[in-house]
């Protein structure tokens, strides 16, 4: 995934202290995703794993002109983005996605959604190739009568880093890869709530 979100995860958990790693870990997954599923009360941080979100927060971030907070890590490389690679990208996600999950319906021309049955709820993936990003998802999770049960569920928000998953720069060398990996993303989640709803 491309993306600063994702990089800056990857730096900061490269710095940590191994004995570290597991108590870190589970203090961002507990800040974005002990609510989520099962409707749990919040439960509040600890002061120790308070310190440990504020750090992953703050690393590497610098203030700019006018006070600004910014990422002082590795600048994205710039990657025209075109319509024919737009439209090449649909058209593997479109490929990847029909044996598991069949047609998407389509909110708009550059927005759509696959919709999963799993027992007792339903899953609904969302894929946007528009916007500032070529490609991002997130699934959103619903009960019988439509009840969300959660919303903008995805890779780096389980794992307590960022709300939402982006591949932020696509070169035409890496659209398969991005692809597949959404539709892998997509498969497991589902599956696995298939399982927890059984």
């Amino acid at each position: 995934m491309k993306g600063e979100n994702a990089e800056k995860y990857l730096r900061f958990f490269s710095q940590l202290d191994p004995q570290k790693l597991a108590a870190v870990s589970r203090a961002l997954v507990k800040r974005m995703n002990q609510p989520v599923l099962l409707r749990q009360k919040r439960t509040d941080l600890t002061k120790t794993e308070e310190k440990y979100v504020q750090a992953y927060l703050q690393f590497e971030e610098t203030r700019g002109p006018g006070g600004l907070r910014m990422l002082a890590g590795a600048l994205q490389p710039t990657v025209v983005w075109t319509v024919e690679l737009r439209k090449a990208l649909k058209a593997l996600v479109k490929e990847r996605f029909l044996p598991e999950f069949g047609l998407p319906e389509r909110i708009s021309a550059n927005e759509w959604v696959y919709e999963v049955d799993a027992g007792c709820i339903c899953v609904r993936t969302w894929l946007d190739f528009g916007g500032r990003s070529p490609l991002s998802y997130s699934h959103r999770v619903f009960q019988r009568d439509c009840e969300p049960l959660r919303s903008h569920l995805s890779l780096l928000q389980w794992l307590g880093a960022a709300s939402m998953t982006r591949w932020r720069a696509l070169r035409a060398e890496e659209l398969m890869d991005a692809a597949d990996t959404v539709c892998s993303l997509s498969k497991h989640f589902a599956a696995e709530m298939r399982r927890l709803f059984a």
